[in-house]
């Protein structure tokens, strides 16, 4: 792996910064942060589209590729058996809740 790092740079990379690999994650001297690819973070899968966390049965995450837009609870390969989701076109959904006294049930 190269490691690279600078106090000086040039074009896009103005000011010290470090960079690892083939410039696939950087970090530059306002701090900002380029990941390209997959990986995880405390359990946390990160893809070129998503975040999420899927934990046994228990599902959490965000998208931008598809929907739900963000969405929690059980998934079985179907929108559906989700226990809370949000689209894009912002179609909300949840199983039960409670919102300013008015409840929530399926």
């Amino acid at each position: 792996m190269k490691i690279k790092f600078s106090s000086t740079g040039s074009g896009t990379e103005q000011g010290p910064y470090i960079r690892f690999g083939s410039n696939r994650f950087s970090v530059d001297a306002n701090g900002s942060i380029h990941a390209a690819g997959d990986g995880d973070i405390a359990g946390w899968r990160i893809s070129d589209d998503a975040l999420y966390k899927h934990d046994g049965t228990n599902k959490t995450g965000m998208r931008s590729g598809s929907d739900p837009a963000f969405y929690a609870g059980i998934n079985n390969q179907d929108v559906g058996s989700y226990n809370f989701y949000v689209n894009h076109n912002g179609y909300l959904f949840s199983k039960s809740g409670n919102i300013a006294g008015w409840n929530i049930n399926k």
